[in-house]
């Protein structure tokens, strides 16, 4: 920052003080007095200047006034108190080497020239004379001129930096006032800033300014060296732009400092090469000795050049020359080649010219060879520019015209030939836009008619939808047929010249079939149209309750078209995925009215509201009053056959989710149904007491959970025989699967596998234990028809009590096969068990012998067999009746030789092996028999048994092989 105008203000004032009247003078006004009297400064100061004084005494008491800058100082003479010994001394502009020196009572101040240096004198010389202070006001008052130059151009143009001419006087009434100062201390010396040195003030004043201006320039000096390193180092960057440089620097608008800067870097690097120079200064003269060798090198370097430039000019001569002169030849050759070929298209184009007017002048007049000539003219017209010269220009414009001509006749006859069908004219039109190279857009548009057609066709939303409809489906399918007519002609014809297929030139711009690109583009359309109708809510109601005739629309529009000879699978889909959200809706619509019923007849508050009892656990009336009815059954398979039958007409897109929603709805009944079954409902009828089988008193009664259970068997049942009877038989295999019938059966099963598993295991005890226990078993048996099975509808429990049956049977005669020894008493036991057996059937299943043919006809064999001895056995015979497995059983077992059991010799339990052997026999798996007969074997060759012990032996031997 330049001086500012406090430091000259302070300066000057400084200045004003140290002229003051000397403090000897003050001394000598020390003491005060009543009267004053007024001497002029100037009388004084001419008694002070004179040439040489002796000492004088002087009586004062005149008090010294300070004085303003501008003003003369008085003295106020007063009586005199103190004396004041004041030495002469010389002016300041005197060469005397007097001593000053100035005194009072109690301190000196004395200086003299002849006891200082040399240096020192000079100095003291030079401040104390009289032009000393005129040149340091002279030159505060040049410092203060140019801070006010400075500071008026500073406030016009606030935004640039200051002239770098400021800049300098800066420096220099810096250096200046640093020098007034250099010079004052060194005439004073330690003196300085001595409190008794008359000029202290001054001497204050002036230091603590010189320091500030000195530290702001050489703060600015050193801000200017580091912005000058940093443009040099931005100048040293490998990617310095500039142009950017130069843009930045004029955007922020500080050129002038940017400029000064640049002249500081510029010193600097100039600094920096003589300081680089200087180091490299030793290197350089070491380098200097081999000068005369590079001068030596130099000089034979300058003849071989000498060489080279005479081998060149004489290569220049020898090959240079020729090589214009052929080069100018061949340019002249070029020029002659591009006008003969100029004149070649002219001929040609003349030639094509007479040709396309005797093809377009001739009776009957051939378009397709016309527009191949024409095609031909139109390449010569695009790449020649013939159309410029002027000879041509007739010819050029009546082109033009036949080239117009020709295609607006060809389009006609295209979309005539569409419409009407005529392979003729299309033949002809599709040959002359194959010449012409514009098959495709011609194609494209005539697609974007037929297009525009199908948009056209209205389709209102209201009464007259599905007649409208049936227009647009009419209009869709009729504009695919032509074009598939047209895309087969394409697809046969091939170019008679080129021998190119019509449709290679549809597959470079990708696409692969006509029709297909159309029906997309179409179909596209007809879902807009489609879809704007639906987005009415009133009318969507109405079009999804429709929707099975809808997509019945669609369907016969698809098979007028004919299956896999117009479209593919994939493009039909497309037609009917237009509807698709119209489908889609009503497809939950119609899961929605099909589940339903299920909800209503089997809510979630009757199922969270039963107990595992049967009972409401509110305490309200039995849960079976509000389970669904035979009459509820039969309505539900109805709205079911309702949903299939409205449906029926679309079976590929709506009849077979609505069948597999009919499924799961089903099998949603039938969880449902299996959620409400009282699965803790234990029926005990006997209890084992020391390995004897028992009948619990008083017998168990049916609980309420037995009667809801009842009650869910039949309703299971009902809704298997209602789906068999009311679906129409061409349901049936869809809707009545094997799954729908299992999970029916198996709700079924949940309600009385408990009641006859349990005389399924009572019944295996007793058929290993004693007459006792068959008895009971058959009373439980009875027990349970009577009071439990008679809960259950009329021919219900049919199918599980005849598997009952069959089960107790080969049971029975699986366990008495097992007897041994089985003598005369044993067999009557036997005898008398197998009556029991049979009453307990005929109590279950009256008919029973009829409607378990096969194993009460075996039952009965085998009771003649039981009094029957081995001798009089007839083998074969009973083989005709007697499963062979129970035959060699109990024939094994009536071997008179003693060896042991089957179950013995399997170390098994004869409840165990009956269970695990004997019983899957009666299924007549290979494996088993097989095992079985493994068994006999291993058991006869450890006994060591011979056929030729006894027939017996023999038979079973010979069938166990």
């Amino acid at each position: 920052m330049p001086i500012g105008l406090e430091t000259v203000g302070l300066r000057a004032a400084a200045l004003q003080v140290s002229r003051s009247p000397p403090e000897d003078l003050q001394h000598m006004g020390a003491a005060q007095s009543a009267s004053t009297a007024v001497v002029p400064w100037a009388e004084l100061r001419s008694e002070f200047k004179s040439e040489e004084r002796k000492e004088q005494g002087i009586q004062t008491d005149a008090e010294v006034k300070p004085m303003a800058f501008f003003h003369q100082p008085t003295i106020a003479k007063t009586k005199p108190i103190d004396p004041v010994n004041i030495q002469s001394r010389r002016p300041r502009g005197s060469r005397s080497n007097a001593p000053i020196v100035l005194a009072d009572a109690a301190t000196s101040y004395n200086l003299d020239p002849d006891q200082l240096g040399r240096c020192r004198r000079q100095a003291l010389l030079a401040v104390r004379h009289s032009y000393f202070e005129v040149l340091v006001m002279l030159t505060l008052l040049a410092s203060s001129a140019t801070l006010g130059i400075e500071t008026h151009l500073n406030m016009q143009d606030v935004e640039s930096d200051p002239h770098v001419i400021f800049r300098i006087f800066d420096i220099f009434w810096c250096a200046a006032f640093l020098l007034e100062l250099f010079v004052r201390m060194l005439a004073d010396g330690r003196h300085f800033l001595n409190s008794r040195n008359p000029e202290f003030m001054w001497n204050l004043t002036d230091t603590v300014l010189v320091a500030f201006s000195t530290a702001d320039e050489g703060s600015r000096s050193i801000s200017g060296c580091a912005m000058a390193r940093g443009l040099l180092d931005n100048f040293r960057k490998p990617d310095f732009n500039v142009a950017a440089f130069v843009r930045d620097a004029g955007a922020h608008g500080d050129t002038s400092r940017l400029s000064q800067q640049l002249q500081d870097a510029a010193a600097t690097l100039e600094e920096d090469l003589r300081r680089e120079i200087a180091a490299c200064h030793e290197e350089l003269l070491l380098c200097a000795s081999s000068i005369n060798d590079l001068d030596g090198q130099l000089g034979e370097a300058h003849d071989i050049v000498g060489a080279l430039k005479a081998s060149v000019l004489r290569v220049r001569g020898d090959v240079l020359v020729p090589f214009q002169d052929i080069k100018w030849k061949v340019e002249l050759l070029e020029r002659m080649q591009a006008v003969n070929v100029l004149i070649r298209r002219v001929v040609r184009f003349l030639w094509d010219a007479r040709k396309l007017r005797s093809q377009m002048d001739a009776p009957g007049k051939d378009f397709s060879k016309a527009a191949h000539t024409l095609h031909e003219l139109e390449l010569l017209l695009q790449e020649t520019g013939l159309d410029k010269v002027d000879i041509l220009r007739a010819e050029v414009l009546w082109i033009r015209d036949v080239s117009a001509k020709v295609r607006r006749q060809s389009e006609e006859d295209l979309r005539s030939g569409v419409r009407q069908g005529n392979h003729i004219g299309l033949s002809v039109a599709l040959q002359v836009f194959f010449n012409l190279q514009c098959l495709w857009p011609q194609l494209k548009k005539l697609l974007a008619e037929l297009l525009e057609e199908v948009r056209q066709a209205p389709l209102p939303a209201g009464a007259g939808f599905h007649q409208a409809l049936e227009v647009n489906l009419q209009v869709l399918v009729g504009q695919t047929q032509r074009v598939h007519a047209l895309d087969e002609i394409i697809q046969a014809k091939a170019d008679p010249v080129t021998h190119k297929s019509f449709q290679s030139v549809l597959e470079a711009s990708n696409v692969n079939s006509l029709t297909s690109h159309f029906w997309a583009e179409a179909v596209g359309v007809f879902k807009a149209k489609f879809a704007k109708v639906c987005q009415d809510r009133a009318f969507r109601a109405k079009a999804v309750s429709d929707c099975p005739k809808v997509l019945q629309n669609l369907v016969t529009a698809v098979e007028k078209l004919g299956r896999g000879k117009v479209m593919k699978a994939v493009e039909r889909e497309m037609l009917f995925q237009s509807v698709a959200d119209l489908r889609n809706e009503y497809l939950g619509e119609a899961i929605k009215r099909i589940t339903e019923p299920v909800e209503i007849m089997l809510p979630d508050k009757l199922l969270s509201s039963l107990s595992a009892s049967g009972e409401r656990l509110t305490g309200e009336a039995a849960a079976t009053d509000e389970l669904p009815t035979m009459h509820d059954l039969r309505r539900y398979v109805q709205l079911l056959v309702t949903e299939l039958e409205r449906v029926e007409s679309c079976p590929e897109l709506l009849l077979k989710d609505i069948i597999r929603s009919v499924r799961s709805s089903v099998l949603f009944f039938a969880t449902r149904l299996e959620q409400v079954v009282d699965s803790s409902n234990e029926i005990q009828c006997l209890r084992e007491t020391e390995g004897r089988l028992q009948l619990i008193s008083p017998l168990p009664m049916p609980a309420p959970g037995h009667a809801r259970n009842a009650r869910l068997f039949g309703i299971a049942h009902h809704t298997l025989t209602a789906l068999k009877e009311l679906l129409p038989q061409r349901f049936q295999q869809a809707v009545v699967t094997e799954q729908v019938t299992s999970t029916l059966k198996q709700t079924q099963a949940a309600v009385v596998t408990p009641i006859f598993g349990s005389l399924h295991q009572s019944l295996i005890k007793a058929s290993m234990g004693t007459s006792d226990d068959l008895t009971a078993v058959c009373q439980a048996a009875g027990h349970l028809n009577r009071y439990y099975f008679s809960l259950f509808g009329a021919g219900q429990l049919q199918g599980h009590v005849k598997e009952f049956c069959v089960f107790a049977v080969r049971c029975f005669l699986s366990a008495a096969s097992l007897v041994k020894p089985c003598g005369p008493q044993e067999r009557s036991i036997l005898v008398r068990d197998m009556e029991v057996l049979e009453s307990m059937l005929s109590t279950l299943e009256p008919d029973f012998q009829t409607r378990i043919r096969y194993e009460a006809s075996v039952m009965n064999e085998f009771k003649k067999l039981l009094g029957t001895t081995a001798g009089s056995l007839d083998f074969e015979e009973l083989m005709n009746v007697i499963p062979l497995h129970l035959l060699l059983t109990y024939l094994v077992h009536q071997v008179e030789v003693p060896i042991p059991s089957l179950p013995d010799s399997l170390q098994l339990r004869k409840a165990d092996y009956l269970e695990a052997e004997a019983l899957p026999l009666w299924e007549e798996k290979p494996q088993a028999l097989e095992n079985l007969k493994a068994n006999v074997r291993h058991l006869f060759e450890k006994c060591h048994l011979a056929p030729t012990q006894s027939p017996l032996i023999a038979f079973v031997i010979q069938k166990c092989r």
